[in-house]
This record gives C-alpha cells, sequence and structure tokens, in this order.
C-alpha cells in the first residue's frame, strides 16, 4: 500500500519588511528538500491571531515590529504555544539579545547580517525535527491516558458486575421455584420463564464482564539501574513549587554535588526539554500545574 503524502510544513514568517520577507522566501525556496507552506504577518498581534486560527509547525519572528519588540512577543507566543519552535530573526543583533531570546523559548537565533539559504535551511529541519518529536510524544500521551481511562472502566465494570451477580442469582433462583411450584398460575408461567430467560442472559453478559482482566501496567515500568551520585549525571526536575524546588537543590547540593540539574514548571516544559536533552533521573512532582505527575511518568517510560 502506498504512504499517504505528508502535508507541507507550515511556516509562519512574522516580519514587518516586505523585502526581508521576500529575500527569506526567496532563500526557503532553493531548499529542494523542504515542502513549506509560508503564512505572513507583519506584526506581532496579527501573528498571534494567525496562530489561534491555524496549526503551525513553525514560527519565523523578527525583533523589529511595528506593534512592539519581537523578544517580548517571542516570550508571548514560546508561553501560550509551547509545541511550536520559534526562529529568531534580527538585524543588528548583540550576544545579550541572543542570549535573552534562547532563555525566552526560541529554538535558534540567526542574524540577518549572516544569515545564507543553508543556515536558514539548517534551522528550519532542526526546528521542524523538535516538532515532530514533540507531536509524537503529544500521540503516545493521548494512547497512554486512552488505555488508563479503559482500564478505570474495566475496573468499574468488573466491579458493577460483581455486585450485580449475587441478587441476579437469587432472582433466578427464586424464579425457578415459582416456576416449579404447584400453586403458581399456568397464567404467570410464561412470564415467570421469560423472566428466568431474560436473567440468565444478563447472568452471562455479567460473567463475561468478570473475565475481562484490566492491563497490568505496573510490568511495563522496567527497574531502573542505580544511580551513583559518584560520578556526573544529569537529572530533570519537574516541580512547580518554588519552595520545594529550593529544599530538593539544597539538599542536592550537599549529598550530590556532581549532579547537574535542570528544572520544569510543568509536563509541557518537561517534554519540550527531554525532547532536546538526554537525563540520567527525573524526580517528578505528583501535582502539576498541566496533569499528574504520574502521566508524565508513563508518558516519559514509554518513550
Amino acid at each position: 500500500m502506498a504512504k499517504a503524502a505528508r502535508s507541507p510544513a507550515r511556516i509562519l514568517l512574522i516580519e514587518d519588511d516586505s523585502a526581508d520577507r521576500l529575500l527569506i522566501k526567496q532563500s526557503l525556496e532553493k531548499s529542494e528538500d523542504l515542502d513549506l507552506q509560508i503564512e505572513e504577518a507583519s506584526h506581532g498581534a496579527e501573528g498571534m491571531a494567525k496562530l489561534e486560527a491555524n496549526d503551525m509547525d513553525c514560527v519565523l519572528l523578527d525583533h523589529h515590529l511595528p506593534d512592539g519588540l519581537g523578544i517580548d512577543w517571542l516570550e508571548r507566543i514560546s508561553s501560550a504555544y509551547t509545541h511550536i519552535p520559534i526562529l529568531f530573526l534580527t538585524g543588528q543583533g548583540t550576544d545579550e539579545l541572543a542570549i535573552r531570546a534562547l532563555k525566552s523559548g526560541a529554538h535558534d537565533y540567526l542574524s540577518k547580517e549572516k544569515i545564507t539559504p543553508e543556515s536558514l535551511r539548517n534551522s528550519i529541519l532542526s526546528a521542524l525535527e523538535k516538532r515532530e518529536k514533540y507531536r509524537s510524544l503529544e500521540e503516545q500521551s493521548q494512547k497512554i491516558l486512552k488505555e488508563e481511562r479503559l482500564k478505570v472502566l474495566v475496573q468499574l465494570a468488573g466491579a458493577t458486575a460483581h455486585e450485580l451477580n449475587q441478587p441476579l442469582t437469587g432472582l433466578i433462583g427464586f424464579c425457578d421455584l415459582l416456576r416449579n411450584d404447584s400453586r403458581c398460575p399456568l397464567e404467570l408461567r410464561g412470564l415467570v420463564e421469560n423472566i428466568v430467560r431474560s436473567s440468565e442472559q444478563i447472568h452471562d453478559v455479567l460473567k463475561h464482564v468478570n473475565l475481562i482482566h484490566a492491563r497490568d501496567f505496573s510490568a511495563q515500568l522496567t527497574a531502573g539501574s542505580p544511580v551513583s551520585f559518584a560520578g556526573k549525571h544529569t537529572l530533570l526536575i519537574v516541580e512547580d513549587d518554588d519552595a520545594d524546588f529550593e529544599k530538593l537543590s539544597q539538599y542536592l547540593a550537599l549529598e550530590a554535588r556532581h549532579l547537574q540539574v535542570t528544572r520544569a514548571r510543568s509536563q509541557s516544559e518537561a517534554l519540550r526539554i527531554c525532547g532536546s536533552q538526554h537525563f540520567d533521573l527525573c524526580l517528578v512532582d505528583y501535582n502539576l500545574p498541566d496533569g499528574l505527575g504520574i502521566d508524565l511518568v508513563q508518558l516519559l517510560s514509554h518513550s
């Protein structure tokens, strides 16, 4: 069976200078291995509106815009759309601006003075690869959540079937007694037969429900290798509470000084970080702003 053709990657170019927009589009058209659909916006607010209305795969964002600095729009976009990689463009940039852009969520920083079709192509490919990794993690997350919901439903169905079995068995027994009792009027025997037949059908269904067992997810969580804190290791702490994170940091500073610690405050931020970095160990809080820590643990263990 032939594979379905992939849709072009959707790129949003937020740039107020029409000449620069044209140059960037021409540079991208020179890359034959890039299949892109480019949307344009001339200011930040228009770019935000297009992001709200369309699913984009990457954003090219200029620093100087008519309705504010690109660095401020970068912070707004990266905060609202954590899954979309952003390439930050500037005509006269500094090292300080580059560092701030990367800290504010930019995937890459490009100087218009030094940009080439090749460097732009490489940055776009890197951003699209990151987007694809995030999309894959999201799909796995949804799959795991569906499995968990099914597990709960099966457990609930089993418990309900168990509760119904006993009174149903009693009903069938009483109907049998009534059916075999010579004092039972003939006009009622047909009704009793129907009750018994229907009850036995329900009883068979409940027996099948009781035979269905929820999938055991614990078998999938393989025991990890012990980590020695004597060497250099990387640790990701997913904790939104500043006080709790500070306590952990202080303890680790005393007991495991060789650890390189990275922090994430939410599930989405942790997924974004794990898409580009490797960690030897993760510490995950149970209650996170965008979900339960156990969901994140299961997602990471599957990926």
